[in-house]
């Protein structure tokens, strides 16, 4: 009788163990999420104070900008204040730096150190390296250009902030140069493109040309200046050069030359660099439908190699009006054909001009131009608007007003794209704000914000034995750290929570020492703000104790089921024995006789 207890009480023992290990493991995550970043939400964004850049007491003006792998803004203007940082009386090119990391400007440099005559017109491209290559036009007589006509020179500043010497890139020119551009592509190859009359070889004529010079960073040499534009028989000018992801060289320029039906008005013209730094592709007029003149064209490549283009245009197209307006189109690719043009400027009711186009990693566009229309009663003088065409929606945004004085001038916009995809804006501008006076000075701004949400990474197991657990979650381009929240509740708000862990890596690991549930969230943050919490993401821990300590996780389901099969059998065993037991017989009493 004993031996049958003891036997149902193990039986009983096991059952009860296995039935606790069968409980515990069949948790599972109950969160599930659609893992999917949105496009860019700009509803929490905003534009910073506008900031003056140069406070000389002369014009400053001409200002363009590039951003390194660091984040550091890096700008040239020309200047016409007498002796700015040693610079001589006459108008030069100067450059300075933001610090990304202290937020701090550099103090500022002079760039056309040489020479006494007018410098002006500066363009700046920076290598992988983080070099920073300027061009610009320059009356001087320096290495041999000649005294009276204007050439292109050149400038490298090394990482170290150590200039080059000047080289003079328009060799064989006798004119005078005019409107430069320049990019470098990602071989470290820089190439620069400019408007010139010059009659090389007998190709270009006395009407003004398209010509580029490219340096060959495998020969380290210049390839000398070579014509671009030879289908042209009229003015050639504006030139704007880009560069794909494969390497190929486009260039964008104004042309009056009637080809291809353009007629005989000014029209935006394009090429691309096919090889050998010298092979052309044919020219394609990208302003077709134009039947007036267009102007400007500025041009940036997508992350796709689509490739779109703006430009001003006096042209009445789809009831634009007879004044001018901001058009644009880009290079379907899979069609090989441009797109018809769209009218950007569709609100506007005077002149709009000079427009300047790029484009973040997300491929949303990003435009500046000036306009003379009055928004809301800002006036009819010149102002700067911004506009940005989201990737996903393909839709374009409402204008932004960037400029501020109702009263004064604000010309000649640029715009950068930063590493966070925030917007940097300059311009030059008479107003007399801070204390710059009526004369133009440099004005900068910045439309900034948090980042976006990042996406935490589900763990592998809900189930996880008392230890350390390792977070990890996606990369957001615009966070500078990432803050982890652990709960033991679900959580539903971080606002009474405080993180765990400021990191800027994208992976943590968490000592837990208690079992129990744990629920985990990931913050993005940078210096303007937190983004949205990321998904919520949990696990259960288990305590380490017993038997099982030494058993990880595989090898204790395993014998799960062995003790299951085994709680089938003896279950089975103590049915029998039961039924089986020794039967009590009725024995009948007897008495004496």
């Amino acid at each position: 009788m004993k031996k049958r207890v003891l036997l149902v009480f193990t039986i009983l023992l096991l059952f009860s163990l296995q039935m606790n290990m069968s409980y515990t493991y069949s948790f599972q995550n109950q969160e599930e999420k659609n893992l999917v970043i949105n496009a860019y939400d700009y509803s929490n964004w905003f534009w910073t104070d506008i900031e003056v850049l140069t406070g000389g007491d002369d014009d400053s003006f001409n200002i363009k900008m590039v951003v390194d792998e660091m984040n550091n803004i890096h700008f040239i203007w020309q200047d016409d204040t007498d002796d700015l940082a040693g610079s001589g009386n006459d108008r030069d090119l100067f450059y300075m730096n933001w610090n990304f990391a202290t937020d701090t400007w550099s103090s500022i440099e002079v760039v056309s150190t040489e020479g006494s005559s007018t410098s002006e017109g500066g363009k700046l491209a920076i290598d992988t390296v983080g070099n920073i290559h300027v061009v610009w036009v320059d009356y001087a007589d320096l290495l041999g250009a000649g005294g009276t006509d204007v050439d292109v020179f050149y400038r490298m500043r090394s990482v170290s902030g150590v200039w080059s010497s000047y080289e003079l890139l328009s060799d064989v020119s006798d004119s005078n140069a005019q409107e430069l551009t320049i990019i470098a592509d990602s071989f470290d190859n820089i190439y620069v493109a400019w408007s010139d009359p010059t009659d090389v070889g007998d190709l270009g004529g006395t009407d003004r040309d398209i010509f580029y010079n490219v340096y060959d960073e495998g020969t380290d040499t210049w390839k000398g200046m070579t014509l671009v534009s030879e289908d042209s028989s009229s003015v050639s000018v504006e030139p704007c050069l880009a560069v794909d992801s494969k390497n190929y060289v486009h260039l964008v320029w104004t042309d009056s030359t009637d080809i291809l039906g353009a007629g005989s008005d000014y029209d935006i013209f394009y090429k691309k660099l096919l090889s050998s730094f010298s092979i052309w592709s044919s020219t394609q007029v990208v302003s077709e439908e134009s039947t007036d003149n267009s102007r400007d064209g500025s041009m940036c490549i997508d992350s796709e190699d689509s490739i779109h283009v703006v430009w001003y245009d006096e042209t009445d197209y789809l009831s634009s009006g007879f004044d001018l307006d901001i058009f644009y189109k880009d290079y379907d690719s899979s069609k090989s054909s441009w797109t018809p043009t769209e009218v950007l400027s569709v609100y506007a009711d005077a002149p709009s001009a000079l427009p300047i186009i790029t484009v973040d990693d997300s491929d949303t566009l990003h435009l500046v131009w000036e306009d003379q229309t009055d928004y809301g009663g800002i006036g009819s003088d010149w102002d700067i608007v911004y506009h940005y065409k989201d990737k996903n929606s393909n839709l374009w945004s409402q204008l932004a007003l960037v400029s501020l004085d109702p009263d004064s001038e604000s010309y000649v916009p640029t715009i950068l794209v930063d590493k966070f995809n925030h917007i940097h804006i300059a311009w030059y501008d008479n107003t007399d704000y801070l204390g710059s006076d009526a004369d133009y000075d440099i004005f900068y701004r910045k439309f900034v914000g948090p980042p976006e949400v990042t996406i935490l990474t589900p763990f592998d197991s809900g189930i996880i034995e008392i230890g350390n657990l390792t977070l990890t979650w996606q990369e957001v381009n615009s966070a500078e750290s990432y803050q982890v929240f652990r709960d033991r509740a679900y959580i539903y708000s971080t606002s009474s929570l405080s993180p765990i862990a400021t990191v800027s890596e994208l992976r943590f690991t968490d000592t837990l020492d208690l079992s129990g549930d744990y629920y985990y969230t990931v913050i993005a943050t940078n210096r303007f703000g937190e983004s949205d919490s990321s998904n919520i993401e949990s696990v259960t821990v288990l305590e380490k104790s017993g038997l099982f300590q030494s058993f990880n996780l595989g090898e204790i389901f395993i014998l799960a089921g062995i003790l299951g099969g085994v709680q089938l059998i003896l279950t089975t065993i103590v049915i029998v024995l039961v039924k089986a037991g020794p039967k009590v017989k009725n024995t009948p009493k007897t008495g004496k006789k």
